[in-house]
């Protein structure tokens, strides 16, 4: 069995920095890392939601969402009384976006709050091991305000972002420590995991860029503001399930299983009613290929048991689906779906592909489940 999971995500960049194991009385205590094995490079696991905020405040200046963590994947624990903690990415304080636009020259402030309403620490299962990470999982409420004017507490806590499109990171998981927990220095506490993160989400770092010594997953909330423009979205996540198949079959050619599945599509404000304001284009990006190029064919997620095999697209045509590597664009990736500014379209749409199994490495070709991630991409100009 295998899943396709398709959210709306934006392209983001990146660093990384080092850390420790700790003892308890002797107990090896909170060692949980990513876990990395040899077709894919240990990397911090990234879930995905999308928010379209565009006709959010309407008829309000405050909205407030409650969420489920989602990540996937897997983490290897050298313990026998490791820990998972939970923390909010912006920490305690409310962090602000600064929304501009280019062609209309509006500017907008809204402020973010994100508060850990689940679990903050939960215990791993007391024998040193791989664990899947969905298993842990905690709840979240993220509260978006309109503001009238600049706020006075923005230093340090605010990006500017053009033309409405923002990615922030919102709960994040670690094998070591909560917000608090300090490192580096000669005291061991010139920094905190709170600070690091604080970090990341004002440099836009990708998931390649999180430091795998510290951390362990995170959820990015990819949030849409351009309420005077068309944007496109899916309207809900989608999971594509493949029937199982038997090794046989991929012994004797490399692809099998195929099932044909649309991705809904939903664009607002609309001028008139029907037509884009501009161009929209779109294709998608995961952190799942197994190739290491700009672009790639075969997805396989780290919560995979199977070796050998992956996912792959194509369009209903036969066209193989080239993806990006990584959240965000690159040449050569397929098109999917283009928009031309002025251009008469329907408020819902959807995109016609076909998903199927496609081996990679016949010599170790084993049984077991196949998941893979990608995300749908949009771009406006």
């Amino acid at each position: 069995m295998s899943k396709l999971w398709l959210l709306m995500v934006l392209v983001i960049s990146g660093y990384a920095t080092g850390a420790r194991a700790d003892r308890d009385k002797g107990v090896v205590v909170n060692t949980c890392d990513p876990y990395g094995f040899v077709f894919k490079k240990k990397r911090v696991q990234e879930s995905l939601k999308s928010l379209n905020l565009s006709t959010a405040f309407l008829n309000k200046n405050k909205v407030s969402f409650t969420w489920n963590t989602s990540w996937i994947g897997k983490m290897n624990c050298l313990g026998t009384a490791d820990n998972a903690f939970f923390f909010s990415a912006i920490g305690d304080g409310p962090f602000y976006v600064l929304f501009t636009s280019s062609r209309n020259d509006s500017y907008d402030w809204i402020k973010f709050n994100v508060k850990v309403t689940g679990p903050e620490k939960t215990k791993i299962r007391g024998l040193p091991g791989v664990y899947s990470i969905a298993r842990y999982q905690t709840t979240y409420v993220m509260t978006a305000e309109l503001l009238k004017e600049r706020p006075q507490d923005v230093e340090g806590r605010f990006v500017t972002v053009v033309n409405g499109r923002f990615n922030l990171p919102s709960v994040v998981m670690s094998g070591h420590g909560g917000a608090d927990n300090g490192y580096g220095g000669i005291t061991g506490n010139k920094y905190t995991y709170g600070d690091e993160v604080m970090g990341y989400v004002q440099q836009s770092t990708p998931a390649s860029g999180w430091n795998t010594d510290h951390f362990i997953a995170f959820e990015m909330l990819s949030i849409q503001f351009e309420p005077n423009e068309t944007t496109c979205d899916l309207p809900h996540d989608l999971t594509v399930l493949l029937n199982p198949i038997s090794i046989d079959e991929l012994q004797v050619k490399n692809t099998a299983g195929e099932r044909a599945f649309s991705i809904p599509v939903e664009c607002v404000n609309l001028k008139g009613g029907t037509q884009v304001t501009r161009n929209i284009s779109a294709w998608l990006a995961s952190n799942d290929l197994i190739d290491d190029g700009e672009t790639g064919y075969v997805l396989v997620n780290d919560d995979s048991d199977a070796l050998g095999v992956g996912i792959a697209l194509r369009l209903p045509g036969g066209t193989k689906v080239a993806i990006a590597n990584g959240i965000g664009s690159a040449p050569g990736s397929t098109e999917l779906m283009r928009y031309s500014e002025g251009q008469e379209v329907s408020p819902l749409t959807s995109l016609r592909l076909v998903a199927y199994y496609q081996v990679y490495d016949r010599s170790v070709l084993s049984t077991g489940s196949v998941l893979g991630t990608a995300q749908l991409m949009f771009n406006y100009d």
